[in-house]
């Protein structure tokens, strides 16, 4: 069987994780995650930026067209299976699901993206804290990609492996081409959820990505935005293993009204059993953005 996604993610993985990494979001948002102790992942294909599901789809028919090119006959099973892969992956319908996080607490151009009206903040997660509560909630906490060549090294690699396990393994089951085009498939879903742009390089993003999420998973839920319905899965910050808090920095952001916006969020945070030292005010000055 081919190697899997969590098994990639880990062999990817940096050996020295930063001290914090930064969630950033409105304030009545932030308020949310603090009182309810928890966190929503949401469907990859409803994040913000909807040209990186294309990008990592534009990868794999890259490294199809590259690395494959020789088979040429339509009757050929790796052809079959590889034409099925690309036209399933390019109608998004798989359920993934991922929260991002940066390593950079207070950054000008997420403050803009996640502060209607100059008022958010940036949460500070201990990663290592992150990575217990994940491993309970089904997600896997991983440093977003930007680097091409990587990209495609990945996606090579899951595609050939995926095809080398057919055919040494599958060819002559009934069903043996439906499994490997659904296990390629959601492999693919999941790796692609870490892949970024690399215009987006300084934003320094980490993600944790769920496995499949079943339709009739419990953790499933909704929120409507704008004028969509959003799903996401709700993943709990406090743990047997991993108590409350895993927060150890709060960051808010520029604003015209500092010592209100402190106070106010010192009583919060006093409200949530999370220490007042905490709390960093951000060091951009404000303007009206």
């Amino acid at each position: 069987m081919p190697q899997s996604a969590k098994d990639t993610i880990l062999s990817t993985h940096p050996k020295k994780l930063p001290t914090s990494i930064f969630h950033y979001t409105p304030a009545d948002t932030a308020a949310k995650i603090l009182q309810s102790r928890s966190l929503h992942a949401t469907n990859i294909f409803y994040l913000n930026d909807s040209a990186e599901y294309t990008h990592a789809v534009q990868i794999a028919s890259d490294v199809i067209d590259a690395e494959f090119k020789y088979i040429k006959s339509p009757s050929s099973p790796t052809k079959k299976i590889l034409d099925r892969f690309m036209e399933s992956v390019s109608r998004p319908v798989q359920n993934v699901f991922a929260v991002s996080f940066s390593e950079l607490p207070d950054d000008l151009s997420q403050w803009r993206a996640y502060s209607p009206n100059s008022l958010g903040y940036s949460l500070g997660f201990s990663p290592q804290k992150l990575e217990l509560i994940g491993e309970q909630n089904r997600l896997m906490l991983s440093k977003c990609i930007y680097d091409n060549r990587r990209k495609h090294k990945i996606v090579s690699s899951m595609i050939l492996n995926h095809m080398i396990w057919y055919h040494k393994e599958l060819h002559k089951l009934p069903d043996g081409a439906d499994e490997t085009l659904l296990s390629l498939r959601a492999h693919f879903h999941i790796e692609c959820s870490r892949f970024k742009h690399p215009s987006f390089k300084n934003e320094k993003e980490w993600r944790l990505v769920s496995d499949f999420v079943l339709e009739n998973d419990p953790r499933l839920r909704f929120r409507t935005k704008q004028h969509l319905i959003v799903p996401y899965i709700e993943m709990h910050l406090s743990t047997d293993d991993v108590p409350w808090p895993c927060i150890n920095k709060v960051y808010s952001s520029p604003t015209p009204h500092p010592e209100l916006i402190s106070y106010a969020t010192e009583l919060l945070l006093g409200e949530c059993n999370i220490p007042q030292k905490a709390l960093r005010s951000s060091a951009i000055p404000y303007r009206n953005w």
